[in-house]
Protein backbone atom coordinates (compact mmCIF):
# COMPACT_ATOMS: atom_id res chain seq x y z
CA UNK A 1 0.00 0.00 0.00
CA UNK A 2 1.07 3.36 -0.33
CA UNK A 3 0.59 5.84 2.89
CA UNK A 4 0.63 9.39 2.85
CA UNK A 5 2.89 10.19 6.29
CA UNK A 6 2.58 14.30 6.47
CA UNK A 7 4.06 15.41 3.53
CA UNK A 8 5.80 12.09 1.82
CA UNK A 9 4.29 8.67 0.56
CA UNK A 10 5.76 5.69 2.23
CA UNK A 11 5.45 1.90 1.02
CA UNK A 12 3.49 -0.02 3.78
CA UNK A 13 1.64 -3.40 4.03
CA UNK A 14 -1.21 -4.33 5.60
CA UNK A 15 -0.31 -7.66 8.12
CA UNK A 16 -3.76 -9.67 7.16
CA UNK A 17 -3.35 -13.03 8.62
CA UNK A 18 -0.75 -15.08 10.92
CA UNK A 19 -2.18 -18.24 12.41
CA UNK A 20 -0.50 -21.67 14.19
CA UNK A 21 -2.85 -24.68 14.46
CA UNK A 22 -3.61 -25.17 17.71
CA UNK A 23 -1.64 -28.69 18.51
CA UNK A 24 1.18 -26.85 17.35
CA UNK A 25 0.84 -23.61 19.53
CA UNK A 26 3.71 -22.89 22.32
CA UNK A 27 6.49 -24.22 19.82
CA UNK A 28 7.89 -20.47 18.37
CA UNK A 29 6.34 -21.24 15.00
CA UNK A 30 4.23 -17.92 15.18
CA UNK A 31 7.62 -15.76 16.05
CA UNK A 32 9.43 -17.66 13.35
CA UNK A 33 7.08 -17.17 11.20
CA UNK A 34 6.66 -13.42 12.10
CA UNK A 35 10.42 -12.69 11.83
CA UNK A 36 10.17 -14.33 8.64
CA UNK A 37 7.38 -11.84 7.17
CA UNK A 38 9.29 -8.73 8.29
CA UNK A 39 12.25 -9.77 6.89
CA UNK A 40 10.76 -10.02 3.21
CA UNK A 41 9.49 -6.44 3.84
CA UNK A 42 12.65 -5.09 4.78
CA UNK A 43 13.68 -6.78 1.37
CA UNK A 44 11.05 -4.75 -0.37
CA UNK A 45 11.93 -1.88 1.50
CA UNK A 46 8.22 -1.21 3.30
CA UNK A 47 8.73 1.29 5.94
CA UNK A 48 5.45 0.37 7.96
CA UNK A 49 3.21 -2.37 8.34
CA UNK A 50 -0.75 -1.85 9.91
CA UNK A 51 -2.95 -4.29 11.20
CA UNK A 52 -6.30 -4.87 12.50
CA UNK A 53 -5.60 -7.82 14.94
CA UNK A 54 -8.15 -9.77 17.84
CA UNK A 55 -7.33 -9.61 21.06
CA UNK A 56 -5.21 -12.60 20.85
CA UNK A 57 -2.86 -11.68 18.13
CA UNK A 58 -2.58 -7.98 20.15
CA UNK A 59 -1.47 -9.95 23.36
CA UNK A 60 1.17 -11.70 21.05
CA UNK A 61 2.40 -8.34 19.56
CA UNK A 62 2.84 -6.74 23.16
CA UNK A 63 4.94 -9.57 24.51
CA UNK A 64 6.97 -9.40 21.67
CA UNK A 65 7.30 -5.69 21.96
CA UNK A 66 6.78 -4.79 18.31
CA UNK A 67 4.79 -2.10 17.11
CA UNK A 68 2.86 0.28 19.40
CA UNK A 69 -1.35 -0.14 20.00
CA UNK A 70 -2.97 2.57 19.66
CA UNK A 71 -6.75 3.19 21.31
CA UNK A 72 -9.57 1.28 19.31
CA UNK A 73 -10.48 2.74 16.61
CA UNK A 74 -14.43 4.60 17.35
CA UNK A 75 -17.45 3.28 16.32
CA UNK A 76 -20.37 4.99 15.21
CA UNK A 77 -23.76 3.36 15.02
CA UNK A 78 -27.18 4.44 13.83
CA UNK A 79 -29.91 1.54 14.83
CA UNK A 80 -32.66 1.69 12.00
CA UNK A 81 -34.80 -1.47 13.66
CA UNK A 82 -34.54 -1.38 17.28
CA UNK A 83 -36.40 -4.29 17.42
CA UNK A 84 -34.32 -6.56 15.50
CA UNK A 85 -31.32 -5.90 17.40
CA UNK A 86 -32.94 -6.35 20.93
CA UNK A 87 -34.63 -9.58 19.65
CA UNK A 88 -31.04 -10.85 18.26
CA UNK A 89 -29.04 -10.23 21.52
CA UNK A 90 -32.33 -10.73 24.36
CA UNK A 91 -34.04 -14.13 22.38
CA UNK A 92 -36.86 -12.87 23.97
CA UNK A 93 -39.66 -11.30 21.26
CA UNK A 94 -41.63 -9.47 23.99
CA UNK A 95 -38.90 -8.49 26.20
CA UNK A 96 -37.88 -7.04 22.91
CA UNK A 97 -40.83 -5.74 21.78
CA UNK A 98 -41.34 -3.51 25.47
CA UNK A 99 -37.49 -2.37 25.03
CA UNK A 100 -37.75 -1.56 21.71
CA UNK A 101 -41.14 0.99 22.29
CA UNK A 102 -38.88 2.54 24.67
CA UNK A 103 -36.11 2.86 22.52
CA UNK A 104 -38.04 4.54 20.44
CA UNK A 105 -37.15 7.97 21.41
CA UNK A 106 -33.81 7.15 20.56
CA UNK A 107 -34.49 5.91 17.06
CA UNK A 108 -36.30 9.18 16.68
CA UNK A 109 -33.01 11.16 17.28
CA UNK A 110 -31.14 9.01 15.15
CA UNK A 111 -33.35 9.04 12.26
CA UNK A 112 -32.87 12.92 11.92
CA UNK A 113 -31.49 12.19 8.48
CA UNK A 114 -35.25 12.55 7.25
CA UNK A 115 -35.62 15.83 6.96
CA UNK A 116 -32.05 17.05 5.82
CA UNK A 117 -31.94 18.36 2.14
CA UNK A 118 -29.45 17.32 -0.08
CA UNK A 119 -27.80 20.42 -1.81
CA UNK A 120 -25.42 19.20 -4.43
CA UNK A 121 -25.96 16.57 -7.22
CA UNK A 122 -25.63 13.02 -5.64
CA UNK A 123 -25.46 9.80 -8.00
CA UNK A 124 -24.04 6.27 -8.18
CA UNK A 125 -21.36 5.36 -9.94
CA UNK A 126 -20.12 2.11 -11.30
CA UNK A 127 -16.32 3.53 -12.51
CA UNK A 128 -13.97 5.79 -10.80
CA UNK A 129 -12.55 8.46 -12.71
CA UNK A 130 -9.76 10.46 -13.25
CA UNK A 131 -11.11 13.48 -11.20
CA UNK A 132 -10.81 11.11 -8.30
CA UNK A 133 -6.59 12.14 -8.38
CA UNK A 134 -7.96 15.71 -8.34
CA UNK A 135 -9.97 14.93 -5.46
CA UNK A 136 -7.55 13.14 -3.49
CA UNK A 137 -4.61 15.86 -4.18
CA UNK A 138 -7.40 18.26 -2.30
CA UNK A 139 -8.35 16.02 0.23
CA UNK A 140 -4.67 14.77 1.11
CA UNK A 141 -3.68 17.28 3.29
CA UNK A 142 -6.94 16.85 5.64
CA UNK A 143 -5.41 14.11 7.89
CA UNK A 144 -1.53 13.49 8.58
CA UNK A 145 -1.60 9.43 8.01
CA UNK A 146 -3.67 8.04 5.26
CA UNK A 147 -3.27 5.43 2.77
CA UNK A 148 -3.25 7.49 -0.78
CA UNK A 149 -7.11 7.39 -2.20
CA UNK A 150 -6.19 7.84 -5.64
CA UNK A 151 -7.90 6.83 -8.51
CA UNK A 152 -5.85 3.42 -8.65
CA UNK A 153 -6.63 2.46 -5.59
CA UNK A 154 -10.02 3.43 -5.26
CA UNK A 155 -10.68 0.73 -8.51
CA UNK A 156 -8.57 -1.75 -7.15
CA UNK A 157 -10.24 -2.00 -3.66
CA UNK A 158 -13.87 -1.03 -4.38
CA UNK A 159 -14.51 -1.23 -7.95
CA UNK A 160 -12.16 -4.66 -9.22
CA UNK A 161 -12.73 -7.13 -5.71
CA UNK A 162 -14.10 -10.06 -6.88
CA UNK A 163 -15.45 -11.12 -3.75
CA UNK A 164 -17.44 -8.36 -2.44
CA UNK A 165 -19.85 -5.94 -3.92
CA UNK A 166 -19.75 -2.09 -3.18
CA UNK A 167 -21.80 0.84 -3.74
CA UNK A 168 -20.63 4.23 -4.44
CA UNK A 169 -21.67 7.48 -4.23
CA UNK A 170 -20.12 10.83 -5.07
CA UNK A 171 -20.95 14.17 -4.98
CA UNK A 172 -20.48 16.74 -8.17
CA UNK A 173 -20.70 20.38 -8.92
CA UNK A 174 -21.16 21.35 -12.05
CA UNK A 175 -19.13 17.86 -12.79
CA UNK A 176 -16.52 19.29 -9.81
CA UNK A 177 -16.01 16.08 -7.62
CA UNK A 178 -16.34 16.89 -4.23
CA UNK A 179 -16.72 13.77 -2.46
CA UNK A 180 -17.10 9.82 -2.22
CA UNK A 181 -19.23 7.33 -0.11
CA UNK A 182 -18.59 3.67 -0.22
CA UNK A 183 -21.09 1.26 1.25
CA UNK A 184 -21.87 -2.28 1.49
CA UNK A 185 -24.31 -4.66 3.14
CA UNK A 186 -23.50 -7.20 5.30
CA UNK A 187 -25.06 -10.10 7.19
CA UNK A 188 -23.44 -10.26 11.28
CA UNK A 189 -24.74 -12.34 13.90
CA UNK A 190 -28.21 -12.58 12.27
CA UNK A 191 -28.24 -8.71 11.79
CA UNK A 192 -28.24 -7.08 8.57
CA UNK A 193 -26.21 -4.42 8.41
CA UNK A 194 -24.99 -1.55 6.46
CA UNK A 195 -21.44 -0.18 6.61
CA UNK A 196 -20.30 2.81 5.49
CA UNK A 197 -16.96 1.53 4.50
CA UNK A 198 -14.83 4.89 3.24
CA UNK A 199 -15.51 8.62 2.74
CA UNK A 200 -13.60 11.34 1.76
CA UNK A 201 -14.27 14.98 0.87
CA UNK A 202 -12.15 17.53 -1.23
CA UNK A 203 -12.30 19.97 2.21
CA UNK A 204 -13.51 20.08 5.89
CA UNK A 205 -16.59 22.29 5.22
CA UNK A 206 -17.40 21.16 1.89
CA UNK A 207 -21.19 20.57 1.44
CA UNK A 208 -20.55 17.17 0.50
CA UNK A 209 -20.01 15.08 3.94
CA UNK A 210 -23.59 16.21 5.07
CA UNK A 211 -25.23 15.00 1.46
CA UNK A 212 -23.55 11.60 1.11
CA UNK A 213 -24.33 10.46 4.70
CA UNK A 214 -27.91 11.23 4.10
CA UNK A 215 -27.67 9.59 0.54
CA UNK A 216 -26.45 6.99 2.41
CA UNK A 217 -29.40 6.52 5.28
CA UNK A 218 -31.47 6.59 2.15
CA UNK A 219 -30.13 3.73 0.80
CA UNK A 220 -29.64 1.41 3.97
CA UNK A 221 -32.89 2.44 4.47
CA UNK A 222 -34.42 1.08 1.22
CA UNK A 223 -32.23 -2.16 1.83
CA UNK A 224 -33.82 -2.57 5.19
CA UNK A 225 -30.54 -2.93 7.28
CA UNK A 226 -31.19 -2.98 11.07
CA UNK A 227 -28.13 -0.44 11.86
CA UNK A 228 -25.92 1.22 9.95
CA UNK A 229 -21.99 1.23 11.31
CA UNK A 230 -18.98 3.80 10.54
CA UNK A 231 -15.10 3.37 12.19
CA UNK A 232 -13.78 6.42 12.20
CA UNK A 233 -10.99 8.37 14.16
CA UNK A 234 -12.88 10.34 16.85
CA UNK A 235 -11.48 13.32 16.07
CA UNK A 236 -12.04 13.29 11.85
CA UNK A 237 -13.73 16.24 10.90
CA UNK A 238 -16.62 13.60 8.96
CA UNK A 239 -17.73 12.52 12.79
CA UNK A 240 -19.49 16.11 13.19
CA UNK A 241 -21.64 15.21 10.38
CA UNK A 242 -22.20 11.52 11.45
CA UNK A 243 -23.68 12.89 14.42
CA UNK A 244 -25.58 15.70 12.99
CA UNK A 245 -26.99 12.81 10.65
CA UNK A 246 -28.11 10.80 14.52
CA UNK A 247 -24.88 8.50 14.86
CA UNK A 248 -24.04 7.27 18.03
CA UNK A 249 -20.26 7.34 19.44
CA UNK A 250 -20.01 3.53 20.80
CA UNK A 251 -16.36 3.15 22.28
CA UNK A 252 -16.39 -0.58 23.20
CA UNK A 253 -16.58 -2.71 20.10
CA UNK A 254 -13.78 -5.25 20.52
CA UNK A 255 -13.01 -5.79 16.83
CA UNK A 256 -11.87 -2.15 15.89
CA UNK A 257 -8.44 -2.05 17.55
CA UNK A 258 -5.31 -1.28 15.01
CA UNK A 259 -1.72 -1.78 15.25
CA UNK A 260 1.09 -0.02 13.73
CA UNK A 261 4.17 -1.68 13.43
CA UNK A 262 6.91 0.59 12.48
CA UNK A 263 10.48 -1.30 13.40
CA UNK A 264 10.43 -3.29 9.68
CA UNK A 265 12.78 -0.41 8.64
CA UNK A 266 14.03 2.79 9.52
CA UNK A 267 11.75 5.14 9.97
CA UNK A 268 12.62 9.14 9.54
CA UNK A 269 9.19 10.35 11.04
CA UNK A 270 8.30 11.87 14.57
CA UNK A 271 7.35 8.78 16.62
CA UNK A 272 4.93 11.17 18.32
CA UNK A 273 3.19 11.33 15.10
CA UNK A 274 3.20 8.06 14.30
CA UNK A 275 2.04 6.86 17.59
CA UNK A 276 -0.72 9.63 18.04
CA UNK A 277 -4.30 7.98 16.97
CA UNK A 278 -5.75 11.36 16.14
CA UNK A 279 -3.34 11.52 13.34
CA UNK A 280 -4.38 8.88 11.94
CA UNK A 281 -7.69 8.64 9.56
CA UNK A 282 -8.95 4.89 9.19
CA UNK A 283 -12.12 3.70 8.13
CA UNK A 284 -13.31 0.16 7.82
CA UNK A 285 -12.39 -0.61 4.46
CA UNK A 286 -8.67 0.11 5.05
CA UNK A 287 -8.95 -2.94 6.53
CA UNK A 288 -9.66 -6.51 5.32
CA UNK A 289 -12.42 -7.13 7.20
CA UNK A 290 -14.75 -5.89 4.84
Amino acid sequence: MQLKVISEVCRAARAADLMVHPNYRGLGIYKQIRKKLFGTAREKHLQLAVSFPNELATSISQRLGSGRIFKKTPLWIKPLNLKNIVTRYLNNDSLASLIAAIGKGLVRITNRSIDYEIRTQVREVKEIDERFDYLWKQASSLHEIMLVRDRAYLNWRYVKKPDADYTIYISENDNQLLGYVVLRNLEDNGLRIGWIADMLTSSKDSPASMDLIAEAVKYFKMEKVDAILCVLPQKAYLTYHLQKHGFTLYSRWSRSRYTINYDLFEITYPESTLVNPNNWYLTRGDSDLI
